[in-house]
């Protein structure tokens, strides 16, 4: 990837590991690694790959519930119209309505359609 302006090293907000984000001056993410269990390693993996960045590292202090919440609020505009729930916590795809603009996730289709041919 070459040099980049910010890392981050992070728990990924669903739980499931450690990453190492690149990204720009801006904070816009480039590419990601993930697959470590724990931070050290992935400070030992960045400081490898830049040598002498472990002298920059800042403690951001960001709690599980911030990060979260922080998330929802980018991802609102993306929500399901129906359940509420935001693409990161989706493992389905979402459909729109190109008249109403509604978003609806598969789950909530799905459910629809049952429900409907239940009747």
């Amino acid at each position: 990837m070459g040099r980049v302006s910010r890392l981050v090293i992070g728990e990924l907000i669903d739980g499931a590991g450690i990453a190492i984000l690149h990204a720009t001056p801006s904070w816009r993410v480039l590419g990601a690694q993930g697959g470590y269990t724990a931070v050290e390693p992935a400070k030992q993996r960045a400081e490898r790959m830049y040598p002498g960045v472990s002298q920059h590292w800042v403690k951001s202090n960001v709690t599980k519930r911030q990060a979260k919440a922080f998330e929802k609020e980018r991802w609102r505009p993306f929500a399901c119209n129906f359940c509420g729930r935001i693409p990161p916590d989706l493992m389905l795809p979402m459909a729109a309505s190109s008249r109403t603009g509604a978003l609806i996730c598969l789950a909530c289709a799905r459910e629809f359609v049952a429900n409907f041919e239940g009747t």
